[in-house]
């Protein structure tokens, strides 16, 4: 988007995203729109989710409106399928407003 409201071309926008992989500096592949500008951010993520998946339902605090049966069957998905439910985001992001969580999701 930030290309075409430049008035960059595409192919060189692409060379652009592609050098820019390669030195490390920011995440990108060619069939997704998305561009990660922090590789960092993403390794913690990644890790983050990872540790999500070791605590047990009962160590997640109560006051975002999960009751304990739906955080058991999220972390057996998570464990599971490596499937990450949405209301676990919360737990992952905790210095994040909501508005920034979801801009990040979408």
């Amino acid at each position: 988007k930030i290309g075409e409201s430049s008035d960059i071309k595409k192919g060189d926008m692409d060379r652009f995203l592609e050098f820019m992989h390669g030195l490390g500096l920011l995440l990108h592949f060619p069939a997704s729109p998305i561009v990660i500008t922090n590789p960092q951010w993403l390794v913690d993520s990644v890790a983050r989710i990872a540790a999500l998946a070791e605590r047990t339902a009962a160590s997640f605090p109560y006051n975002q409106g999960l009751r304990l049966r739906d955080i058991e069957e999220y972390l057996a998905e998570l464990r599971e399928k490596s499937l990450l439910h949405p209301d676990l985001l919360p737990y992952l992001w905790l210095e994040y407003s909501e508005a920034e969580r979801s801009t990040m999701i979408e």
